[in-house]
């Protein structure tokens, strides 16, 4: 569990910086163009960010919900995707931004709250075996103690 906490705060530490970028650059858009540029770019981040966490391993006990995250990753990619070529033919950025492509993409990521919520719950859950750390018989995965903070 701890390799895996490890590897998804490296991602989640990577990916939260270039989604800053973007963020901040968000406010200087001023065209269809320089928004079709942003969807791009996000649209790349999050499938590196997709592909990167389809290849982690995770512990059985996260493996269910590890799978419903990247599902939800992925639907919320699919409709990244689909806003950017909504870029391709829209007359305004106000268009583009008030598009059912745009509506769909907020809701989806949206939803990713709560299963952000829930994972960072499960981690922190782990801090109560901390007071195992220095029994011998029991074994690792008993007295493991994933210390991340998912950044919801």
């Amino acid at each position: 569990m701890t390799e895996y906490g490890e590897r998804f705060q490296s991602i989640r530490f990577a990916m939260t910086a270039e989604f800053d970028v973007l963020e901040a650059q968000r406010a200087s858009v001023a065209t269809v163009e320089d928004g079709k540029e942003l969807l791009d770019r996000a649209v790349a981040i999050r499938t590196e960010l997709q592909d990167s966490l389809t290849d982690l391993d995770p512990p059985e006990a996260l493996a269910d919900f590890h799978g419903d995250l990247v599902e939800q990753l992925g639907r919320i990619l699919a409709a990244q995707k689909t806003w950017a070529v909504r870029a391709e033919t829209a007359g305004s950025l106000d268009e583009l931004q008030g598009s059912s492509e745009a509506l769909a993409y907020w809701e989806l990521d949206a939803q990713m709250v709560p299963l952000c919520l829930e994972l960072q719950s499960k981690l922190d859950a782990t801090a109560e075996r901390e007071i195992f750390a220095e029994v011998p018989w029991l074994p690792g995965e008993m007295k493991e103690v994933v210390s991340l903070v998912v950044g919801c």
